[in-house]
């Protein structure tokens, strides 16, 4: 396995951007990272949007919750001045004169003190009330200490009192402190002859609490505006223009409204429909922390989604890649350095298109080994008739020799001996036999040689009996030796005595070697280049042409290469070698 990926990484480095690795590791990539990212951006968007949704709902839960809490409180002014326009003591107040006023009893005093007090002492959101009598031009005030006293001309609801002669409106005012105030102005409606103002001072600490509910106005703003649309009331302290986006509220639907970032909502104070209350959240400061743990979680993800892929496309790549590396290995793992090819598909594809040339070429060498082989058995079944009489003739001339000779003679041994000779040669059942057959049929054909060069020739063998046993193709020494006989001992000049020495021995591959050496003259050069030459060609050698050729085909056809014959030739004379594998 180490010695695979060490390949897969060599043949990598070897393509660079043009292996195959690449192209599987991208495609698997894109494959798995676009779904990954597809999902992590619809679970992101649908996150966001709940949050959003959530954001808009809790800020429309604080804006209705404000629109009530404004709406109680103008209730409750509503609530108190009706009950003040019932009250004796406050109608004897608005129906006396500035003089009899003055000289009114403590009784009144305490009264009047007692229920103003009351009114400030139960609400959370009045700070102060005032009575202002149209007939003694005098305001009697819980912040003024019980007493009465002339109207101060510089107070902001007298000054629009006697402006426009309203005697019913809100405007932005000052409390007793000189702290900002919204005064609710009614007029005495009960039972007087000539009537006055009631004034209530709502603080705008105590409405910032009442409306904020905890929340700071970083998130959360609420305005009030009269019946012309002019701010009152701003719990940032602020002064906005809104006649934009009230004429859009009012024109579309009471719903809220996005506007750089912030919603708006607006609505009219039930029963009080000159008033307008409306709440600015800022949605992006109130998703910002929201927002930016969403941010991070959605880098965290967008990392694992590009990690994960990352690593599942490397292990998925390099175990496909490993079984390209596997082939190219089997191919040959020592030309990974020289391959120029644009990929490892291209080379593995040039192979198998040599391995084809090779094979087309083998195929075409085998159909002519195969035409050889069927015309050498045409050949041995015409030549096989004439040695099968011969065979016949023999063991006739034989037995009239032994007749007429009357016993065994010269004539009958080598007619003996030829006879199992040709025996041996036209038993085309058995063509492998063993070295010791082999060896056998060789002495029998030197006996007959004997006879006839009358013993002028010396044999010595050198055999190695643990090959005896091996196998071998049939009659393959003796056309070496016939060589020897033609072409050698008969050369030998000065009377020298033929020697022909016969091997048969295993060698360092554990291939069996037999040789065949004489001591005849030297072969020329460009006879022995010629030999060679004919050894070299695989074609069964034709007609009459036997020898060593038809040796080396017989050989080559049973055993292939580079099994066959071969042949060197010196001064002391001249070798012939045949080389087939132990069996």
């Amino acid at each position: 396995m180490t010695h695979s990926f060490k390949t897969a990484f060599e043949l990598i480095k070897k393509y660079s951007r043009k292996s195959v690795f690449y192209s599987y590791f991208k495609r698997l990539f894109l494959l798995i990272t676009v779904p990954f990212l597809v999902i992590l951006s619809g679970i992101y968007y649908y996150h966001q949007k709940a949050i959003d949704t959530e954001i808009r709902y809790s800020a429309q839960n604080t804006f209705d919750r404000a629109s009530i809490q404004c709406t109680n409180t103008f209730q409750e002014i509503f609530n108190i001045t009706h009950r003040y326009n019932e009250d004796i003591y406050v109608q004897w107040f608005f129906n006396t004169d500035s003089e009899n006023f003055i000289e009114s009893s403590k009784l009144f005093y305490s009264h009047l003190t007692r229920m103003l007090s009351l009114t400030t002492a139960t609400s959370s959101t009045i700070s102060r009330v005032s009575l202002y009598g149209f007939a003694n031009n005098y305001i009697y005030s819980s912040g003024g200490g019980g007493f009465a006293q002339k109207v101060v001309t510089t107070e902001t609801w007298y000054q629009h009192y006697k402006e426009t002669g309203e005697t019913s409106f809100i405007i932005s005012g000052q409390n007793s402190d000189n702290s900002p105030s919204i005064q609710v102005v009614y007029p005495f409606s009960g039972n007087s002859i000539h009537g006055g103002l009631i004034i209530f001072d709502i603080a705008t600490h105590n409405l910032n609490n009442l409306l904020l509910g905890g929340l700071t106005s970083d998130y959360y703003n609420f305005y009030i505006l009269d019946e012309k649309h002019t701010p009152i009331y701003s719990s940032a302290g602020e002064s906005l223009d809104f006649t934009e986006f009230l004429t859009s509220w009012q024109k579309s639907s009471p719903k809220p409204q996005e506007r750089e970032g912030k919603l708006y909502f607006a609505s009219t104070i039930d029963g009080f429909p000159r008033v307008t209350l409306i709440g600015v959240h800022n949605s992006a400061k109130a998703g910002a922390p929201t927002d930016t743990t969403s941010s991070v979680l959605f880098i965290l993800f967008a990392l694992l989604a590009l990690l994960a892929p990352l690593g599942i496309s490397l292990y998925i790549s390099m175990k496909f890649y490993q079984s390209i590396a596997n082939i190219i290995t089997r191919i040959n793992v020592t030309d990974t350095n020289n391959m120029s090819e644009m990929n490892e598909f291209s080379y593995i594809s040039n192979h198998i298109t040599d391995l084809m040339d090779k094979n087309r070429i083998t195929e075409t060498a085998l159909v002519e080994q195969t035409a050889a082989f069927k015309q050498a058995q045409a050949h041995a079944l015409q030549a096989q008739l004439n040695p099968h009489f011969l065979f016949n003739t023999l063991h006739l001339i034989g037995l009239h020799a032994r007749v007429l000779l009357k016993g065994e003679n010269p004539v009958t041994t080598m007619v003996s001996l030829l006879s199992e000779f040709l025996s041996a040669a036209l038993d085309t059942h058995n063509y492998i036999v063993t070295v010791k057959q082999e060896l056998d049929y060789t002495e029998k054909y030197l006996e007959i040689q004997k006879v006839k060069y009358k013993n002028n020739f010396d044999i010595i063998w050198d055999v190695d009996e643990e090959i005896l046993s091996c196998n071998t193709i049939k009659l393959i020494l003796q056309p070496l030796i016939e060589n020897s006989f033609q072409h050698a001992i008969p050369l030998l000049e000065n009377g020298k005595r033929g020697a022909i020495e016969i091997s048969a021995k295993l060698d360092d591959k554990g291939d069996i070697n037999f040789c065949v050496k004489d001591n005849g003259p030297k072969i020329p050069s460009h006879r022995l280049t010629e030999l060679r030459k004919k050894l070299e060609v695989e074609d069964m050698p034709k007609k009459d042409h036997i020898g060593l050729a038809n040796v080396n085909t017989r050989i080559r056809v049973v055993y292939g290469a580079p099994y066959g014959v071969s042949i060197f030739s010196t001064e002391e004379g001249t070798s012939v070698y045949i080389k087939i594998p132990k069996e």
